[in-house]
């Protein structure tokens, strides 16, 4: 599961020093039993939170993004049909959704092996990557799109369609990645890539050839200096 948010990336994350965890949650989307009603989920898999507070979940098993405004109890399709397909109007199995500040939607499609541009209040989407195994997607400042692929052991940017973090095969050297799952991007424009396979989590700088660790790679494990499978990384 990943959660990522348009303000995130700000050297301001909005939390106090001094905030406490309140230990009491509540719900803010989907309910208590699994389905594809507008207030029930299927395997959410990432969420994003733009600035306005709305939740977009990627419904994993519903084949949609579904979208929560504050308060509501009840959800919006905002991409997807609840079937899985590979028509323009439809997702299949999809694994992460981030919005930019126009409201435009980057969907990674993972079964269809695609990412999709969805503009706001449209119907279906634009395939801008295709034959990528596409697992986490990241948005930088300047509007750039970064793409986990996990079958390549790779981070690509978009639209430069350039390699901007492994690509050399998988493995555990600096230079690789072995099955990255989703990743982070801040200010500076590093990349902070959940390198699952590795158990452990890079940080790749802007240009760089190679990542420096910055937690786990102690072999798995449930040590405080080790990680098991890592799924995401957020930075605050």
């Amino acid at each position: 599961f990943s959660i990522s948010s348009s303000t995130l990336t700000s050297s301001n994350d909005g939390i106090c020093r001094g905030a406490t965890w309140n230990p009491n949650g509540m719900t803010v989307a989907g309910s208590k039993t699994q389905g594809s009603e507008l207030n029930q989920l299927a395997y959410p898999e990432g969420l994003f939170i733009d600035d306005d507070g709305s939740i977009f979940i990627a419904d994993r098993d519903n084949h949609r993004v579904i979208k929560y405004v504050p308060g509501a109890s009840y959800g919006q399709i905002v991409a997807g049909d609840n079937k899985p397909g590979n028509n323009s109007n439809q997702l299949n199995t999809l694994t992460k959704v981030v919005v930019s500040q126009d409201g435009t939607m980057f969907i990674c499609d993972r079964e269809n092996k695609r990412v999709q541009r969805w503009s706001k209040n449209a119907n279906h989407g634009e395939t801008i990557m295709k034959n990528v195994t596409c697992w986490g997607l990241a948005l930088d400042i300047e509007g750039s799109l970064y793409v986990s692929d996990m079958a390549e052991h790779r981070v690509m940017k978009w639209p430069q369609n350039q390699i901007v973090a492994g690509g050399n095969g998988k493995g555990n050297a600096l230079n690789q990645l072995a099955n990255p799952y989703h990743i982070f991007v801040d200010r500076e424009q590093s990349i902070f890539i959940a390198d699952k396979g590795n158990n452990r989590v890079l940080q790749w700088k802007k240009g760089e050839t190679q990542g420096t660790v910055i937690a786990g790679f102690n072999g798995y494990g449930n040590g405080v200096d080790q990680l098991y499978r890592p799924y995401s990384v957020v930075v605050d």
